[in-house]
């Protein structure tokens, strides 16, 4: 039965544990942000992709030395 309880107390001291560092890592990052001032997604996903492959399109062209 104690051995129950001491398990039971050391799972909810690292739950406890690991929800601090959340916190604190959540934390940190509103403090970075206000830091840095706002920030605004400049590129969509859509459009980074696109820039990829675009992007490696040209390269594999350029190696493989076709016009």
């Amino acid at each position: 039965m104690r051995e129950e309880i001491e398990r039971d107390l050391r799972a909810r001291t690292t739950a406890e544990r690991r929800e601090a560092a959340r916190l604190a890592k959540e934390a940190r990052k509103q403090e970075k942000r206000a830091e840095e001032g706002e920030t605004y997604l400049r590129f969509n996903r859509n459009f980074r992709f696109q820039h990829m492959v675009m992007f490696s399109s040209v390269i594999l062209l350029i190696v493989t030395g076709c016009r």
